[in-house]
């Protein structure tokens, strides 16, 4: 036993070197495989627009990781990228006072914030044109119980790398308030991501 070998005054240098390299790579291929496990749980990337999705092409889109703004009635626009090919069917967004980790976050009061209205406008504009046996696939919207929105459609999308997701929210601030923006995507990955926000009096 190499324990018994420790002990012995026989015990070398080298060896224990080599004991203690082996400990290390062992440590280091448990903390790659946590790393790659909430990698492929956490595949989007979130990130504000400051213009309205319908904006001219020729306008130079402005992005940012986190949101600051006043409290008043708010149109953002929101993109989203997936490291890998997914399908994705539905999307839930909520404001809420604690990010993703590996627990459930925890829900905010509605009367600070809440989201009114949700759009997909690319899913709405497909839905227009790609009909089949059983009708075009639609987006559905509804309100839950936490201020938030989720919207699905009845056959899964194919989202592929490097393709954004816009979404279009109506958002409904009554008083300041900071916490943080969750989208959780019903894939093949089960993702979420959670973005910074903080919204201030107006002056």
């Amino acid at each position: 036993m190499w324990v018994n070998s420790i002990l012995d005054p026989q015990f070398t240098r080298g060896e224990a070197a080599g004991l203690a390299a082996t400990a290390t790579l062992g440590i280091c291929s448990l903390c790659w495989l946590a790393f790659r496990k909430i990698h492929q749980r956490f595949p989007f990337k979130m990130d504000f627009s400051d213009q309205d999705y319908s904006s001219p092409p020729h306008i130079p889109r402005i992005y940012r990781s986190r949101l600051e703004a006043s409290t008043e009635k708010k149109n953002i626009t929101l993109r989203l990228r997936t490291k890998y090919a997914t399908e994705i069917s539905k999307v839930e967004l909520r404001f809420v006072n604690k990010p993703f980790l590996f627990f459930q976050p925890q829900d905010t009061s509605t009367d600070a914030v809440k989201i009114t209205k949700l759009i997909l406008p690319e899913w709405d504009a497909e839905a227009e044109f790609t009909r089949d046996m059983v009708g075009p696939n639609s987006v559905t919207t509804m309100i839950d119980q936490h201020g938030g929105m989720i919207a699905s459609v009845p056959r899964p999308k194919r989202w592929v790398i490097g393709e954004p997701l816009w979404i279009e929210l109506e958002i409904e601030i009554t008083k300041p308030w900071r916490g943080y923006l969750n989208f959780r995507g019903q894939t093949d990955r089960r993702a979420r991501i959670s973005r910074r926000v903080k919204f201030y009096e107006k002056k």
